[in-house]
């Protein structure tokens, strides 16, 4: 098994947090780069956010959501 999802699995594995802009820049490189078209978050509150922030709760989901208009892609957020 995983020799089969080595061929087709494309990981971005951060140990802690990551921004909102630095994850969406490492998806645009991996559709580009790679043809990623499925992309999963996991989990929101790993991306850079206050549990408080709805602000930019609702920025990074719009952003997601931009990301997803543009691209022929899914994105998946836990």
């Amino acid at each position: 098994m995983m020799d089969l999802l080595d061929a087709r699995m494309w990981l971005f594995n951060v140990t802690g947090k990551a921004k909102g802009e630095r994850i969406l820049s490492v998806f645009k490189y991996a559709h580009k780069r790679y043809g990623v078209k499925l992309f999963v978050v996991d989990s929101l509150m790993m991306c850079g956010l206050n549990e408080d922030d709805y602000n930019g709760q609702k920025a990074f989901m719009e952003a997601l959501c931009e990301f997803k208009l543009t691209y022929p892609v899914h994105v998946l957020l836990v």
